[in-house]
């Protein structure tokens, strides 16, 4: 990997301060910046390393649209919605024909609408590369990815929980209020949801399914319920999960949280694997942090979200979610899980037998690790698009020769 060298050297120089490393590593830029110059120069920084050949980490080998560079990011919206105290973000890809789209003259029998919700300590734009593809595929969707309360651009004044049951009624609050906000007031019958969750996310996805299918009708829930098509859960297994918090807290005694400059950050990322895919990194990591002052002219990464304001609430994360995924009903259900990872080439009992009783579909693939989202993009996108087709009963045609002779 190119710039091992810089990442030795950034482990082994002696500690002069909190941060790890000296002013003569950190970026150079304006002197004293204010907030919003430092939040303003970063997103310069980011769009400049978008368009920035595969200098760090190595792109898995796919084939045909796998061969794009992408140059910006996906989404063309972005959002926010306040909730009892907190500034909720979402990005968003929403089509310009849109309204052609919703149309009950158009030939297009429907659209449909992916909701990311990202994994523990990650963003909205872990969902950028897929969404990325999913367009070069086919441009007529809707893909929303939001920023869970404590993590990207999502901001409190205040301390708050992080219950999987807050995540859960955080995310019905933003289903609603974003469809609302893309669609109106009422929500075409075209439109088909996929929640797409990754990790923790899946659980909270797997959680709100369950909720809404089985609580009476309201305002909120009876806007979209009856539009929903599948869930879709990336890389999460019940037992590993739950197995895995006992190690939590060593991992994030490991995990680097401020960095001199870009090349560090991404080196270390993807030497770690976290992800391992440089042109869906450049994008999702480099949204994990914020620019900071360090002295003068110069500047240094510090990440947003503080893993360790999770660790109280990480025994409600995972407690069965094999059960309630196996068991929801009404709703086309699909597990994708990396193969390299040693842990969950097992699948425990409830997910093994819930697999060979047909109750969802299994996809492994073996190129990548526990983002296999941003890893396996290309692979990923095509196995949504491919679910959409093969599940959503709009596009199914019958055909009859009755009356015929």
């Amino acid at each position: 990997m190119n710039g091992d060298d810089d990442l030795i050297k950034l482990f082994l120089k002696p500690k002069s301060n909190e941060l790890g490393f000296g002013p003569e590593q950190c970026t150079r830029l304006k002197p004293n910046m204010t907030e919003d110059e430092m939040v303003e120069e970063y997103e310069k920084m980011k769009k400049q390393t978008y368009t920035t050949s595969i200098k760090f980490g190595v792109k898995p080998n796919h084939n045909d649209l796998s061969t794009l560079v992408f140059r910006e990011d996906a989404y063309n919206k972005n959002t926010t919605f306040t909730k009892e105290g907190i500034d909720f973000n979402v990005n968003s890809y929403v089509p310009t024909n849109l309204s052609d789209l919703m149309s009950e003259t158009s030939t297009n029998k429907n659209i449909p609408v992916y909701f990311g919700v990202h994994g523990a300590g990650s963003s909205s734009y872990t969902f950028n590369s897929v969404c990325s593809y999913l367009k070069e595929i086919d441009p007529n969707f809707v893909f929303i990815a939001v920023d869970l309360r404590g993590h990207g651009n999502t901001k409190s004044l205040t301390s708050v929980s992080y219950n999987l049951s807050d995540f859960v009624d955080d995310a019905n609050f933003l289903v609603f209020n974003t469809l609302k906000d893309i669609f109106g007031d009422k929500l075409s019958k075209k439109v088909s949801i996929v929640f797409l969750g990754h990790s923790l996310g899946g659980s909270v996805c797997s959680s709100l399914l369950t909720d809404v299918k089985s609580s009476a009708n309201n305002e909120m829930n009876n806007y979209w319920k009856f539009n929903i098509l599948g869930l879709v859960m990336l890389d999460i297994i019940e037992d590993l999960a739950v197995r895995s918090l006992a190690k939590m807290p060593e991992v994030i005694a490991r995990t680097f949280t401020k960095f001199p400059n870009i090349k560090q950050c991404m080196n270390w990322h993807l030497g770690t694997g976290n992800p391992k895919n440089f042109e869906s990194a450049k994008f999702s990591v480099l949204d994990l942090y914020s620019l900071k002052h360090f002295a003068d002219d110069k500047y240094y990464l510090e990440r947003k979200s503080n893993l360790s304001d999770f660790k109280s609430y990480w025994n409600t994360w995972f407690t069965g979610l094999s059960d309630q995924f196996v068991n929801l009903k009404g709703v086309c259900k699909e597990l994708i899980l990396s193969g390299n990872d040693q842990g969950t080439q097992n699948l425990d009992k409830t997910l093994m037998i819930g697999q060979m009783q047909g109750k969802y579909q299994l996809v492994v693939f073996n190129d990548g690790g526990h983002f296999i989202h941003e890893d396996c993009d290309y692979k990923v996108a095509i196995t949504l698009d491919e679910f959409v087709k093969r599940n959503d009963n709009k596009l199914i045609e019958i055909k009859t020769n009755w009356g015929k002779t």
